[in-house]
């Protein structure tokens, strides 16, 4: 076993069993909660599209169809967001060890990438609404980052860590 320092806490390695073992071992509490934040975020999209395509009198195949810049962008973002939804999903319910470095990255650079998207396809009036999305996603970002580093129900589930209790 090592130790290992975070900060002002020390942590311990513990082996698998140990860690499963632990009470704060398993997808409880504000993890779920991250879960389902995470599920929800392209589901919320796919549910203004829905409602955009019923506002103006189409189908959703439809308008994702369209060929205007906006709505390539909006598809390049939703597939952007299922892609990134997936692989935080994937790798909790694998219980990967890499879970809490690569949620932490995939948030942190996600408004950068969709900012980039917007500007490869050239929407006009774009950068009211990512200005907007900008403050959300800092928001939203700083709370799950900060989740995600100081949780010890995410160190012991994922990288089998626990506080050292001497």
């Amino acid at each position: 076993m090592y130790e290992k320092w975070s900060g002002r806490t020390r942590w311990r390695s513990v082996t698998p069993e140990v860690a499963v073992a632990h009470p704060l071992y398993g997808l409880k509490n504000w993890l779920v909660v991250f879960a389902l934040a995470v599920l929800a975020t392209p589901l919320i999209d796919v549910g203004t599209i829905y409602s955009l395509a019923q506002s103006t009198g189409t189908t959703v195949w439809e308008l994702i169809a369209n060929d205007r810049p906006w709505v390539s962008f909006t598809r390049a973002g939703l597939g952007w967001e299922t892609l990134c939804a997936s692989a935080i999903l994937w790798m909790m319910l694998t219980k990967s060890p890499y879970f809490r470095v690569g949620a932490i990255g995939i948030l942190v650079s996600s408004w950068p990438v969709l900012t980039i998207i917007g500007g490869l396809y050239e929407v006009n009036g774009h950068g009211k609404p990512m200005l907007d999305g900008f403050f959300s996603w800092a928001t939203t970002c700083a709370v799950w980052v900060a989740y995600l580093h100081r949780s010890k129900r995410v160190r012991v589930t994922y990288e089998h860590l626990v506080v050292r209790t001497e």
